[in-house]
């Protein structure tokens, strides 16, 4: 009988190892076709499911050949028990991992003082959202929780800095499609990962339709703050027309005697915003891109590499630079405790 309630106890934690170990699975069958899994690849993604559930299953066993070691066939036996073995050194990682990311809240808070808030926006509130990645292993539920999130939030506004898709629109369209019901304006800057796959004004024209300020080099007066956007930094190099980093451009046209936010993906912009030629005002720059590092073996790399890694800078004496490590994650479904992040930034005036 103690077998029996044993064997009901782990059962839960199988079928957690087995989702979790199918998810990877897509992933990598994925990796090299646009998030998305073909014919041959579900092949291949069925056979993997069968040799699971069959390990799974020896491990399961593996109680009860204690009571007939002679009626089975020795490398049954041994098959049996080294499922188990690896079900042991499986499970407890994944838990760990899975207990340790479920508890600890995404959602982050920060107080910014800034110089010059117009009148009636002492305390304004800001949702700052990153690094979706919409595709490989980012499905719709996912992001339908992102807007769950950020919309249970007292928020004035939410800028959205780049990286949202990792696919063509074609693709993965439908993923995307809860970003639509985020209730507060939204503010849009591209990414790196928009012009990886065909046109990126395609996204535009979607997120337009969604009801998002499409900052494409350009800026808006929100509450009067000006709110400027730049094109990725690397954008130049997708040929696309009107897809250049020009923060001048983004910024001419700014009051010079409010507060200046400029959205911008990849912090390694910053030095040429904050002194830009035109020498015009820019108090904060937010920004995404790094992910942290993301994996553990990867942050110290990124930490000593790149120029702005994550939190925040002082750039010069007027600009500041916010850098979060994005919301999601790219490629494998996993990241590093307390890096999937939503920042609400709460502005308050300095004097």
């Amino acid at each position: 009988m103690s077998t029996v309630k044993f064997e009901f106890f782990i059962l839960p934690f199988s079928v957690f190892v087995y989702l979790r170990l199918i998810q990877l699975a897509k992933y990598v069958l994925a990796y090299n076709n646009n998030g998305l899994i073909t014919d041959h690849a579900g092949k291949y993604l069925q056979l993997i499911a069968i040799g699971t559930i069959l390990w799974l299953f020896l491990g399961h066993a593996t109680l009860f050949l204690y009571f007939i070691p002679d009626l089975v066939p020795r490398f049954v036996v041994m098959l049996s028990f080294l499922s188990i073995g690896l079900w042991y050194h499986i499970v407890v990682p994944l838990v760990v991992f899975a207990i340790l990311t479920a508890v600890i809240s995404e959602l982050k808070n920060a107080s910014l003082n800034v110089k010059d808030l117009p009148n009636g926006t002492e305390g304004i509130r800001f949702a700052l959202i990153s690094d979706i990645h919409a595709g490989a292993t980012v499905f719709k539920e996912k992001i339908e929780e992102i807007v769950d999130r950020v919309n249970s939030e007292s928020v004035d506004a939410v800028f959205l800095v780049g990286d949202a898709v990792d696919a063509p629109r074609d693709s993965i369209e439908n993923r995307v499609k809860p970003l639509r019901f985020l209730k507060q304006k939204t503010f849009y800057v591209s990414g790196n990962h928009e012009y990886y796959y065909g046109n990126a004004s395609e996204w535009f024209d979607l997120f337009q339709q969604y009801g998002f300020e499409i900052l494409n080099n350009r800026h808006v007066l929100f509450r009067g703050i000006c709110v400027a956007g730049v094109s990725d930094y690397s954008s130049g190099e997708s040929g696309l027309p009107g897809h250049k980093f020009q923060p001048v451009e983004a910024l001419k046209g700014c009051p010079q005697n409010t507060t200046t936010i400029v959205l911008s993906h990849n912090p390694a912009s910053a030095k040429e915003i904050a002194f830009n030629s035109a020498h015009l005002r820019v108090d904060l720059i937010l920004s995404g891109h790094t992910h942290a590092g993301q994996f553990y073996t990867v942050a110290p790399i990124a930490y000593w590499m790149l120029p702005y890694y994550y939190g925040l800078y002082q750039i010069s004496p007027e600009t500041q630079l916010f850098v979060t490590a994005g919301t999601l994650y790219q490629g494998a479904p996993m990241k590093m405790v307390w890096t999937s992040e939503i920042w609400i930034i709460e502005f308050h005036a300095a004097f």
